[in-house]
C-alpha cells in the first residue's frame, strides 16, 4: 500500500494529465477522414453516374420530342404538296366550285402552312433547351449540323411562303388557289428536300446521343467502379501495412524487447496507438529497471542514482529525496538525494499531510501543515514547478517516503502517480534491505569502536558524549556559515551533521591495532611506542576502507567522512599534528570538529592520572588553543553551541 499526494509548485492546477490527452487532437482524426475521403469519393463517382444519366435521360427526351416534331414536319410538308397536287386535277370551272374550295382546301392550307410555323418554333426551342457545359457537350455532342440543316429549311420556307403568297394574291376573301396550288406543286420536290435534310440531321444528332449515352453507361460505371477499387484497395493496403507495424512493435514487447520504439511516421489515429504503445514499452522498460536498480542491494547513493534514472524514464522527474520516517521519535529524516545539489529541512512526521492524497499548490499556507509549508518553500526557492510526494509504509516503527520534484509544471501527472502507487511497496523493500545492509555495516563497524574503547583506559560514556559534542558543533559551525572550506556545499549541510553525529565514535577505531602493551602502558611512552601509538589513524582509515568495499559503488562516499575523522582527528591547525601534519583548512572539517570534541570530553573527563576539568576551564583551554590546536572559527562556534554542548554534559558528565 502507498500513498501518493501530488503537489502543484507556484499555483498550477494539479489536475491529471492522461497518456491520451498527451496527444495531437487534430491528427486523431486523420484516419478516419482518409476513410471519410474514400467514401466520399466513391459517393462522388456514384453521384456522377446519377447525374449523367440523368442529363442522359433529359436529353433522350428532348431527342424523342425532336424526333417526333420532324415526323411531324414532314407528314404536314407531304400533306401541302399533296393536296396541292390533288387541287390541280380537280380545280374548279365554276364560281360556286371555287367558293366550296376557298372555304375548305384554302382554310386546310393556312391550318398546314400555320402547323409548318409552330413546328419550326418548336425544333429550335428544342435546340435551345439542350443547355450548355462540359456535361452537355460531352452527351449531346456537336449539334451545327442539325443548326444548319434547319438554318437552311428556315431560309428556304421563307422564300416558299413569299413566293406562295405573292401567287395567292393581296386579297385573302378570293386567293388565286390555282396559282398558289401550282406553286406549291412546282416547289413541292425542293421543300421535301430540305424537309429531308432536317430530317436526315436530326436522326443522326440522335443517334450520337444514343451512342454517346450507350458508350458512357458502360464505360463511365466500369470506370468509376475501377477507381473505387483500386482506391479501397489502396486503403486497405496502408491500413494494413500500419497494422502491421504496430503489431511488429506489440510482438517485440510480448518477447521482452521493452524500450522497443514503434516507427511513427505518420500522425493519424495509429500513431496514437503506436505512441500508445511506445510509452507502454517504455514505463514496462523503466519499471524493470527501476525494480532491478532497488533490487541489487547495493548502498544508497546508487540506488537513488538507478532509482532517478529509472523515474527519469518515465517522466520529467529532475530530483529526488529520500526520507525515512521515523513514528518513534516522531521526525522525517533526509536519508539521501539525487542529485546531490539541494538542502531541504527535516521536518515532524506529524507536520506532513501523508494520508490526505490531496493535490498541494506550494507555497502557500495549507491547512496549518507546517511541514509541507517548509519543505514546499524550500522547492520554490530551487525553482521547481510540480512535486509528488510517494509514501512506502513498512512493517515495524519505520516508513519511507520519496520526494519527487521536476521543474515542468505540467509533469508528474495523474497516470505516473498511480504507477508508483502500484510499484512503491517494492521500491520500499528494496531501500529498507540497502538500508538494512548499511546499518548492518554501520553496526559493525560501531562494535569495532566500542571494542577499541574498551581496551582503552577511557571509561563512561566517552563516545556518547562527543558524538554529541560533535554534532552540536557541526550545526553551530554550519548554521554561521562556513568560511574557506574546500569543497564545501551547503546543500549537503544536513547530511554531513548527520555523518559527523554517527561517525564520530569511529575516530579511534584504529587502536585495535595498538598492542595492549602500548595501548595500556601505565606510565610515559618511550618514542618508539609513541611512534607505533600515532599509527592508529592511519590504521583507523585503513579499517574503514576495507568496510568501505563491502559496499559496492557508494561505499568510499558513505565511509569519507569516517575516514577523515580516524585519519585527521589528531591533526592540528598549526601543522604539528599526527600523522601526516595537515595545517589549517587542509584539515578535513569533520576531523577538526571531532579534535575539539573530543579533547573537550577528556578534559571534562575523570581519568586515573587526572581530575576532571570544568567546563571553563577546558573552555579557556580550547580559546588558548585557538590557531594552534585548533581551528578559530570552530572555537568560536564552540562558543555558540556551549548552552546545547553544557546539557549533554550535564546529563552524561563522567564523575
Amino acid at each position: 500500500m502507498s500513498v501518493i499526494d501530488l503537489v502543484r509548485v507556484g499555483g498550477r492546477s494539479a489536475s491529471a494529465r492522461t497518456t491520451g490527452a498527451r496527444r495531437g487532437g487534430w491528427r486523431r482524426f486523420r484516419l478516419r477522414a482518409l476513410l471519410a475521403a474514400a467514401g466520399a469519393f466513391v459517393l462522388l463517382v456514384l453521384l456522377g453516374s446519377a447525374l449523367l444519366t440523368a442529363r442522359a435521360l433529359d436529353l433522350g427526351r428532348r431527342d424523342i420530342a425532336l424526333i417526333e416534331h420532324v415526323r411531324s414536319l414532314e407528314t404536314v410538308t407531304a400533306q401541302i404538296t399533296g393536296d396541292a397536287a390533288q387541287y390541280l386535277r380537280i380545280a374548279p370551272r365554276d364560281y360556286p366550285d371555287y367558293y366550296r374550295d376557298t372555304q375548305v382546301y384554302y382554310q386546310s392550307l393556312r391550318r398546314q402552312l400555320q402547323r409548318v410555323e409552330t413546328l419550326r418554333e418548336e425544333l429550335r426551342a428544342l435546340d435551345r433547351s439542350q443547355g450548355h457545359g462540359a456535361l452537355t457537350a460531352l452527351l449531346a455532342g456537336d449539334s451545327s449540323e442539325f443548326r444548319r440543316a434547319l438554318a437552311d429549311f428556315d431560309a428556304f420556307w421563307t422564300e416558299y411562303r413569299v413566293g406562295l403568297d405573292e401567287r395567292l394574291g393581296p386579297d385573302p376573301e378570293e386567293p388565286r388557289l390555282e396559282w398558289g396550288a401550282k406553286h406549291l406543286d412546282y416547289f413541292g420536290s425542293l421543300l421535301q428536300r430540305h424537309v429531308d435534310g432536317v430530317s436526315s440531321a436530326a436522326r443522326a444528332y440522335v443517334d450520337h446521343h444514343f451512342q454517346t449515352g450507350q458508350w458512357l453507361s458502360q464505360y463511365g460505371t466500369m470506370l468509376g467502379f475501377l477507381l473505387a477499387v483500386v482506391m479501397i484497395t489502396a486503403l486497405l493496403r496502408f491500413l494494413d501495412r500500419r497494422i502491421r507495424v504496430t503489431l511488429d512493435g506489440c510482438q517485440d514487447i510480448a518477447l521482452g524487447r521493452f524500450g522497443q520504439r514503434i516507427p511513427v511516421e505518420r500522425e493519424d489515429e495509429l500513431s496514437t496507438l503506436d505512441e500508445a504503445v511506445n510509452d507502454m514499452s517504455k514505463r514496462i522498460a523503466g519499471v524493470l529497471t527501476l525494480i532491478d536498480g532497488v533490487q541489487q542491494g547495493g548502498d544508497l547513493d546508487s540506488t537513488l542514482g538507478q532509482l532517478w534514472s529509472a523515474l527519469s524514464q518515465l517522466d520529467r522527474v529532475d530530483w529526488l529525496a529520500l526520507y525515512e520516517i521515523d513514528q518513534v521519535r516522531d521526525c522525517v529524516d533526509l536519508r539521501g538525494q539525487y542529485p546531490k545539489r539541494y538542502a531541504l529541512p527535516g521536518v515532524e512526521a506529524g507536520s506532513l499531510p501523508w494520508q490526505t492524497g490531496r493535490a498541494r499548490t506550494l507555497p502557500v499556507e495549507i491547512d496549518g501543515d507546517v511541514g509541507e509549508q517548509v519543505i514546499g518553500g524550500a522547492l520554490h526557492r530551487h525553482r521547481f514547478a510540480s512535486a509528488m510526494w510517494v509514501v512506502m509504509p513498512m512493517e515495524g516503527d519505520h516508513s519511507f517516503a520519496l520526494l519527487l520534484a521536476s521543474r515542468q509544471p505540467d509533469a508528474l501527472a495523474a497516470d505516473f502517480a498511480e504507477l508508483l502507487g502500484n510499484v512503491a511497496p517494492i521500491i520500499g523493500h528494496g531501500l529498507d534491505k540497502t538500508l538494512l545492509a548499511e546499518r548492518l555495516l554501520l553496526a559493525t563497524v560501531n562494535g569495532l569502536s566500542k571494542l577499541a574503547e574498551s581496551r582503552d583506559t577511557e571509561t563512561g560514556n566517552h563516545l556518547l558524549r562527543m558524538s554529541q559534542y560533535s554534532r552540536i558543533l557541526a550545526e553551530s559551525y554550519v548554521n554561521a556559515g562556513p568560511r574557506g572550506e574546500p569543497d564545501w556545499n551547503h546543500d549537503q549541510s544536513g547530511e554531513f551533521i548527520r555523518d559527523v553525529l554517527r561517525f564520530s565514535p569511529m575516530h579511534d577505531i584504529g587502536k585495535v591495532g595498538i598492542p595492549d602493551s602500548i595501548l595500556l602502558k601505565p606510565g610515559r611512552l618511550s618514542q618508539v611506542e609513541r611512534t607505533e601509538m600515532n599509527m592508529h589513524p592511519l590504521i583507523g582509515g585503513e579499517v574503514l576502507r576495507a568496510c568501505a568495499k563491502q559496499l559496492p559503488g557508494r561505499g568510499m562516499s558513505l565511509f569519507k567522512v569516517a575516514i577523515d575523522i580516524a585519519e585527521g582527528h589528531h591533526e592540528k591547525f598549526d601543522g604539528s599534528g599526527y600523522p601526516v601534519g595537515l595545517a589549517g583548512k587542509d584539515i578535513p572539517l569533520a576531523a577538526r570538529i571531532v579534535a575539539m570534541a573530543d579533547v573537550f570530553d577528556a578534559l571534562t573527563s575523570k581519568r586515573p592520572y587526572k581530575e576532571a576539568w570544568s567546563p571553563e576551564q577546558a573552555l579557556e583551554y580550547l580559546r588558548l588553543q585557538s590557531g594552534k590546536h585548533f581551528d578559530p572559527d570552530l572555537v568560536a562556534a564552540f562558543e555558540d553551541g556551549l548552552p546545547a554542548i553544557l546539557d549533554i554534559y550535564r546529563e552524561h558528565r563522567h564523575i
